[in-house]
């Protein structure tokens, strides 16, 4: 990550804070003294760190209001300690900065409510740290982040894709998330948006029930206007290792031997690698010959079927 300006970090997340308050202004920062007495104190109980701390952050899980207001300090208290350089040093491993990602992790979903409107963020540091917290507090993460998938920033609906690709499982949820995440590899006008969701979906199907959906999804972005989009779509295939998949990539290897795409071809290859585990040659034909070989063992019976 890049340094950034002292406080630029700073004043973006009090903006973006005040967007998810529903106000037009940032709000101004205030001083301890002029805190509610209860507030005063856990904030004072927070930079004390010890029992007292202990006590307070477990009185929290009671009163919801004040657990959030706890998380928009932590995260301004993290960023501060950012702008400052103000991390742990060698040897160390509790620095400020790590301190309050460790308190904001704790806090779970709460802390999601606060942290997921900053991946919206233009400074390329707030996403990429907010991104970070996000993927280690995990499942309660996944459908807030997903939200974005539909957002008007081309760089919130990247950011959220790309995010979906590391956090866990959606449950019940799963399949409507890879048909969202399917459909913006296929129609989102930005192709770095397409890629994005393309290898998300090849992950996520990896790790779901069936890579059915995942597989479908993405066949139809291999030939996508982009060739990186289409590129990225035959290495999801590859991560997603369905067999079913393999006459689509072999037309995508074809496409690509009479147009001269070579890093086309190097991806289909590679990803035909992946699902078979072994070697095949550099030539699509060399492939279509060991498919007419395997095709029966890998997909199993009625595979017989035209393709």
């Amino acid at each position: 990550m890049h340094a950034a300006n002292p406080l630029r970090c700073l004043g973006l997340l009090l903006v973006v804070l005040a967007g998810c308050a529903g106000s037009d202004a940032a709000p101004e920062l205030t001083r301890a003294s002029e805190l509610p007495d209860e507030r005063r104190a856990l904030l004072a109980a927070y930079f004390a760190d010890g029992p007292q701390w202990e006590a307070r952050r477990d009185e929290l899980d009671e009163d919801p209001e004040l657990a959030r207001w706890m998380c928009e300090n932590l995260v301004l208290e993290l960023f501060r300690a950012y702008d400052t350089a103000n991390l742990a040093q060698l040897g160390e491993t509790h620095g400020p900065f790590e301190r309050a990602r460790a308190e904001l992790i704790s806090f779970g979903a709460t802390a999601v409510d606060v942290l997921t409107p900053l991946l919206a963020a233009k400074d390329g540091v707030v996403p990429v740290v907010a991104g970070d917290l996000l993927t280690a507090i995990g499942e309660p993460a996944t459908a807030p982040v997903a939200g974005l998938l539909d957002g008007e920033q081309w760089r919130s609906r990247r950011v959220a894709a790309e995010l979906l690709g590391e956090l866990p499982h959606a449950g019940e949820d799963e399949a409507a998330l890879q048909e969202r995440l399917a459909l913006l590899a296929r129609e989102d006008p930005e192709w770095i948006v397409r890629a994005q969701a393309a290898r998300s979906l090849g992950r996520r199907g990896l790790g779901h029930v069936t890579t059915e959906d995942a597989r479908v999804g993405l066949v139809p972005v291999l030939f996508d206007k982009d060739p990186a989009v289409g590129r990225e779509a035959a290495t999801a295939l590859g991560v997603l290792g369905d067999p079913a998949a393999v006459p689509a990539l072999l037309n995508f290897y074809e496409r690509g031997e009479r147009s001269n795409d070579v890093r086309g071809q190097k991806a289909a290859q590679a990803a035909l690698e992946a699902i078979a585990g072994k070697k095949q040659g550099t030539h699509a034909r060399a492939w279509r010959n060991w498919w007419s070989d395997h095709r029966g063992e890998l997909l199993g019976p009625g595979s017989d079927r035209p393709y």
